[in-house]
């Protein structure tokens, strides 16, 4: 039964086979045992939900009556996690996908029905879409762990893949590997099989070895309605993308518009920003600027579209009040077992006055703090809007400014006046990205160092056109949360700093070129160190440069000093003291 299989299909793309609607209709008018009923529910579901039609949510509904009506405990459990996938992969309603998942948990542990691997996999599923991975890894754990224990092959193999694509978002490269050669292990479809190549893939790029990666994403396409079929959408965006890496354009022409169609056709808005990052950046590399910009500007539509949709925090609630009632219900049934059998009478009346009296004395204050917090709570609100919507502006003046001079410099022939323009587009990013997080978060006023730093530089270096090798770097920052007048210099600081280093401290980018970014709390300084083990910068520093100029004035407004030393064993140590700063 396919029952089992629907949410990891469309995380994964493994292709269920597909049904004429109308014959099962009548399949269901003339069915009369429960089970196959039920099944014929879920089917009918599934099917509308593969084209994202509304009748799916309608047939999970029915379905889950249909079970309660003939208290078929089962298929009350399955119905919900139909239910609870169309309102997660369609509707990108987490806060409701979480509860009716929840509540399906509850039913197949009261009725000791074998379900929870599944479960545990659709609850895995959902936080790895809200970009917690560390939770989808523990749920896809659990559910391996369950799964195997009730020998339920299918299932402990798509929480291998499952897990695998979880640990490639967690950068956890060799761990991936090894469970998608465990789930190798167990049998599996052409689809499945596909699906596993796609996330061996992108494990490899995750690991830069893209001509290793290469065979594996070739594969992962290779099947006979692969082109037609929306499932295999991220397969060919990430066979796109490693041939970019691997300057190989030679098939783009090709893939451009099977990507373009799947993309026209989804409705998911949280599947399209993969899909339209990869035309952008093909077009680019294809010289259709136009195109380029187009698909640039629509990724920065639909980004703020989803930030608006999540519900990240309201999911994390919702979890912790589930384990939260477990406890509470266990501990309830104790002190039942545990209550003394007869009760003072005089003792409970005593306490019903006491109580009563109190509640008459406080009713009357408590009501008048009520409606000065409702009002302040207002006053509150509107003023955080007002001020969300200040970033919300900002960010998209900088962005005009980082468009149009992306567009200038490529429309410009004089390499050094295309570099310029570069570096003063990625200046103007920095300060995008302050902006853009302060808009996305609850907290208004200021930037996590942490946060901001990985985001910026994985700007930069995606930027930054390497010939064969991209510099290796790391970083180590202490997570504080700086205010918007600290946090901006710094950034425009560190920009200059790794630009510098991109542009003069190799003569070739090697695998051994290293870059190491560290960023501490002194306690009465914080401390910004830019090293690398490259040539060594000269002894004579052009004060009359731009980002010189740019690095002294920035660095007196921190009461900061900037010294450039050599570093250990070999290339330059740039360090940077702060004395101002705000730290909220």
């Amino acid at each position: 039964m396919k029952l089992t299989l629907t949410l990891y299909c469309l995380l994964i793309g493994i292709c269920c086979h597909s049904q004429d609607i109308a014959s099962l209709k009548n399949q269901l008018a003339l069915e009369k045992n429960i089970e196959n009923k039920t099944s014929l529910y879920i089917d009918i579901a599934w099917e509308y939900m593969l084209i994202e039609n509304d009748s799916s949510l309608y047939y999970a509904e029915q379905g889950l009556e249909y079970a309660r009506e003939n208290d078929y405990h089962y298929g009350e459990v399955i119905t919900l996690e139909m239910k609870g996938i169309y309102q997660e992969a369609v509707q990108n309603s987490f806060d409701k996908s979480i509860a009716t998942y929840i509540e399906a948990i509850e039913i197949a542990k009261k009725n000791n029905i074998d379900y929870l691997p599944s479960l545990n996999l659709s609850i895995g599923v959902l936080f790895e879409r809200t970009d917690n991975f560390l939770k989808a890894k523990d749920y896809y754990l659990e559910a391996i762990s369950t799964s195997k224990k009730l020998k339920e092959d299918i299932v402990t193999k798509i929480g291998f893949i499952n897990l695998a694509g979880a640990y490639n978002a967690l950068g956890e490269y060799d761990k991936g590997i090894e469970a998608i050669k465990e789930s190798f292990t167990y049998p599996y479809s052409e689809n499945e099989n596909n699906a596993a190549h796609s996330i061996l893939g992108s494990l490899l790029m995750g690991k830069r070895e893209y001509k290793e990666a290469l065979p594996n994403l070739i594969k992962s396409v290779q099947s006979k309605n692969a082109k037609n079929d929306l499932r295999y959408k991220f397969h060919y965006s990430k066979l796109i993308e490693n041939k970019i890496l691997l300057k190989d354009y030679s098939g783009l022409d090709t893939l451009i518009p099977i990507v373009d169609n799947f993309y026209t056709k989804i409705e998911a808005v949280n599947e399209k920003p993969g899909l339209v990052s990869v035309l952008a950046e093909s077009h680019r590399v294809l010289k259709n600027y136009e195109k380029s910009l187009a698909y640039k500007d629509e990724l920065i539509a639909i980004k703020d579209s989803i930030n608006e949709m999540k519900r990240d925090d309201l999911v994390y609630d919702l979890e912790i009040k589930y384990q939260t009632d477990i406890t509470k219900q266990a501990l309830e049934k104790k002190k039942t077992e545990q209550r003394v059998s007869i009760i003072v009478a005089a003792m409970g009346l005593f306490l019903a006055a006491l109580l009563g009296f109190f509640f008459y004395k406080n009713k009357k204050k408590n009501a008048l703090l009520a409606k000065q917090k409702t009002l302040l709570e207002a006053t509150i609100d509107e003023k955080n809007t007002l001020l969300k919507e200040t970033h919300h502006r900002v960010k998209n003046s900088f962005q005009i400014v980082s468009s149009l001079l992306y567009l200038q410099s490529e429309n410009m022939e004089d390499k050094e006046a295309q570099l310029a323009i570069k570096e003063a587009q990625n200046r103007v990013r920095s300060m995008v990205l302050i902006h853009q997080k302060l808009y996305n978060k609850d907290q208004l006023v200021g930037i996590n160092t942490k946060e901001y730093f990985e985001d910026l530089i994985t700007d930069i270096m995606e930027s930054h056109q390497f010939t064969e090798h991209s510099i290796n770097y790391s970083l180590e920052v202490s997570p504080l949360i700086l205010g918007i007048e600290t946090i901006t210099p710094i950034g425009l600081i560190l920009n200059e700093l790794i630009t510098n280093v991109l542009k003069h401290a190799f003569e070739e980018v090697t695998e051994k070129s290293k870059m190491q970014i560290t960023f501490k709390d002194k306690g009465e300084h914080l401390l910004l160190k830019v090293a690398d083990n490259g040539k060594g910068m000269s002894k004579v520093i052009k004060e009359s440069s731009f980002g010189i100029k740019l690095i002294k004035a920035l660095s007196k407004k921190l009461k900061a000093t900037l010294v450039y030393d050599e570093a250990d064993p070999a290339g330059t140590l740039a360090t940077l003291e702060i004395t101002r700063y705000q730290v909220l």
